[in-house]
C-alpha cells in the first residue's frame, strides 16, 4: 500500500479515536486484498516509528481524559507515548510531517485512547477473512526502539 492509499484511509477517521472513526476504517479495510490489509498494518507501524523520537518523547503532555488543571509532564509511559503517536497519525500527514520538524508541535493533550488504530488491521483481516491474525510487522514500534530517534 503507498503513503497516499494509507493517509486516504486514515483521513476517513477524521482526526477522531472514537470507535465511529475506527469502525469507517475498519469497513475500508475489508474490501482489500488481503495483502492491502497486512499492508496497512506495516505503513503504519513505519509512520509509527517515524514519530517514535526521544525530542517528540521528552515533551509535556497528558491524556484528554485528565483535567485540565493537571500538570503536563513528559514521558508518561511508554504505552502512553505510543498511543499519543497513534492519535498523532489519526490527525493525518500533515501534522506527524510537523511534529517531526518540530517536536514541540507535538499537542499538549492527545486521545489515548486512540490506541485502538493498532488493532483495526487486525480485525479487517479477520472479518474479512475468517482466519486468525498471525502477521507481525517487520518494523518495531514501540516507544524506544527507533534506532534513530535518539534514544540512549
Amino acid at each position: 500500500m503507498d503513503e497516499a492509499q494509507f493517509w486516504e484511509i486514515i483521513g476517513l477517521a477524521g482526526g477522531s479515536a472514537d470507535e465511529s472513526a475506527m469502525h469507517r476504517i475498519r469497513v475500508r479495510l475489508r474490501v482489500l486484498a488481503e495483502d492491502d490489509i497486512l499492508s496497512f498494518d506495516d505503513r503504519l507501524a513505519e509512520v509509527l516509528r517515524r514519530l517514535d523520537e526521544y525530542r517528540i518523547a521528552k515533551q509535556r503532555w497528558r491524556d484528554v481524559s485528565e483535567p485540565r488543571w493537571l500538570p503536563r509532564i513528559p514521558g508518561i509511559s511508554a504505552d502512553g507515548f505510543l498511543y499519543a503517536r497513534c492519535a498523532a497519525v489519526l490527525q493525518g500527514p500533515e501534522v506527524v510531517a510537523a511534529i517531526i520538524q518540530v517536536p514541540r508541535r507535538f499537542k499538549a493533550r492527545w486521545d489515548t485512547a486512540a490506541e485502538s488504530l493498532l488493532f483495526v488491521g487486525s480485525e479487517a483481516w479477520e472479518a474479512a477473512t475468517g482466519r486468525a491474525y498471525t502477521h507481525e510487522t517487520s518494523i518495531n514500534y514501540e516507544t524506544g526502539t527507533n534506532p534513530h530517534g535518539g534514544w540512549r
